[in-house]
């Protein structure tokens, strides 16, 4: 199981969330264990449904998509690039004798 799981990171942060939820109860007076547990345990599966479904299927599921896409253009073999192409078809000197040719007219035209 990889550390960037989509369930371990929803059990930290559900964790977390809902111990940060309990801590602020505790603080608040006349608060009743029972109330804190609720509430504590309320928040953690909230979260933990909430922050799965979030990465799982929304986050994960697009960037495996996107990988696959990645992996299967990676196969194909591309021999000629369109700059490359481009370059066989024009020839740099003559690219930059047409280019000095247009900026001059373009000068002795203004």
């Amino acid at each position: 199981m990889s550390p960037l799981n989509p369930k371990v990171i929803s059990v930290i942060l559900a964790l977390l969330i809902s111990a940060i939820t309990s801590g602020f109860l505790w603080f608040v007076p006349g608060t009743p264990g029972g109330t804190i547990f609720i509430a504590g345990a309320t928040t953690f599966f909230a979260t933990l449904i909430l922050v799965f479904y979030v990465l799982d299927y929304l986050i994960f599921e697009e960037i495996n998509k996107i990988y696959d896409t990645i992996q299967r253009l990676k196969l194909k073999d591309f021999n000629l690039s369109r700059k490359k192409n481009y370059q066989e078809r024009q020839p740099p000197e003559e690219t930059q004798q047409r280019d000095f040719r247009i900026r001059s007219q373009k000068a002795a035209g203004n």
